[in-house]
């Protein structure tokens, strides 16, 4: 009850090297023996289809809703180990289990509900964040129209505006900057070569024997004090925790977020707010280095 429209989506790898047809497939369209193609791993990963409702890259049709609609999401998981999938919807915030959010995690096997009453016109993605499952084409699209409807009325106007400068740049990452715990805990010395006294640990921080060891070159995203990058803002005792992470965005409903955002890496990089109203809908815009 009260609901307008419902939909329901299934995300899947459908493999199709294990079809009973694959056999009848190869000789159809490749006109081929089997044994010829079948042990070739690009040919196996091109068979794997990355679909939600068995269509991908956009074709699933019907997505239509109108502004102020009471909408809900059916969205089920099945599969093997590869259908661990990040449903994201773009554009508009799904409420579940009396929280607000723009995604949710889907496993084999399970299901999910969200209701959605959009307030945001205009055609956006439903996808799995799953990178490589993004890329092989599991994501779809819904439009929202004006319909004479009115969207939910938003509890407050805005209020004020905070700027955050932030900036791409490049650093040498150390996974494990101190190993003393490690190797009091293993009870061997950095000069051990005992295996018996070895840690478990070497295999990823030793850079001998032909090994990287801890120490990487990262891109991460920090936070600066004004529009000239020049000074970096310090990290408050709470902040220390975080890491590789970037800054906390904070802010209150009804502020105006306004992100000041500058590359200084070596290749493009973007920064892109979930379940918040943008300016410009759609892929988020790319800054190129400097």
């Amino acid at each position: 009850k009260g609901i307008d429209k419902e939909f329901y989506l299934l995300f899947s790898v459908f493999d199709e090297n294990l079809s009973w047809y694959l056999n009848a497939n190869i000789k159809y369209y490749l006109r081929m023996e089997e044994m010829a193609v079948k042990k070739d791993d690009d040919f196996k990963e091109s068979n794997r289809m990355h679909a939600v409702n068995g269509l991908t890259f956009g074709n699933l049709p019907g997505l239509n809703v109108c502004e102020g609609e009471k909408v809900s999401w059916h969205l089920l998981g099945l599969g093997t180990e590869a259908d661990v999938h990040g449903a994201v919807f773009q554009g508009n915030t799904l409420q579940m289990n009396g929280m607000r959010r723009d995604s949710t995690n889907l496993f084999p096997h399970t299901f999910a509900t969200a209701f959605m009453q959009p307030d945001n016109t205009g055609t956006f993605e439903i996808y799995c964040q799953t990178s490589n499952h993004y890329q092989a084409g599991m994501r779809e699209r819904y439009s929202v129209s004006k319909c004479g409807k009115k969207g939910p009325t938003p509890a407050l106007q805005y209020k004020g505006v905070r700027t955050y400068y932030i900036m791409a740049e490049e650093v040498v990452w150390d996974y494990a900057p101190d190993r003393s715990w490690e190797r009091e805990r293993h009870n061997h010395s950095a000069k051990s070569t005992c295996s018996a006294f070895l840690s478990y640990a070497e295999i990823f921080l030793s850079n001998e024997n032909g090994l990287l060891g801890s120490r990487y070159k990262k891109a991460v995203y920090r936070e600066y004090t004004d529009g000239t990058f020049q000074t970096p803002k310090a990290r408050i005792n709470g902040d220390e925790h975080l890491g590789i992470l970037g800054p906390f965005l904070w802010a209150e409903v009804g502020d105006i977020l306004n992100i000041v955002f500058k590359n200084n890496a070596t290749r493009p990089y973007s920064i892109h707010a979930h379940g918040v109203l943008e300016r410009e809908t759609g892929q988020p815009q790319v800054a190129n280095p400097g």
